[in-house]
């Protein structure tokens, strides 16, 4: 976890605001397995196709995805390769609502962490708490959601 600790510091732009990307890059960290191999592609090539997230990613996503999962490789060796299927994963991750809450959790995380209000890297540890502070806050009305 002292990589989601460094990422933590670095999720404020100048303004001191968190920004998306940077939410993205946490939500990473804790969703998408790092080791990729065949049963990965292949769970996130149903999971794509159940949540209706297939649509919705582009052609090249979809050709990659259909190819990689033909070819059965213990591990996936191509940083490149691996930094572009774990976006592909995300992408599907966000349609589901886990993934939303996720992002909802780890953005109200890190704009409490400008006030110094909670122990945010104790909390950024818990994978639970970040979904509950998630679903919490996608189920206030937008008017009333903490900002």
């Amino acid at each position: 976890m002292t990589t989601l600790m460094a990422h933590l510091v670095d999720a404020m732009d100048e303004a001191g605001e968190p920004t998306l990307s940077k939410a993205k890059e946490l939500l990473t960290l804790i969703l998408i397995p790092q080791r990729i191999n065949s049963h990965v592609i292949n769970y996130y090539l149903r999971k794509a196709l159940r949540v209706g997230a297939w649509r919705s990613l582009s052609r090249e996503a979809r050709a990659l995805l259909l190819v990689a999962s033909k070819v059965k490789l213990k591990t996936i060796k191509s940083k490149t390769l691996r930094e572009i299927l774990k976006k592909i994963f995300l992408e599907i991750e966000l349609h589901t609502f886990r993934g939303r809450a996720f992002l909802e959790g780890i953005t109200y995380l890190l704009r409490r962490a400008l006030d110094k209000t909670l122990d945010v890297l104790n909390l950024l540890r818990e994978k639970t708490k970040i979904l509950l502070i998630g679903i919490q806050q996608l189920n206030n009305p937008p008017i009333l959601r903490v900002t």
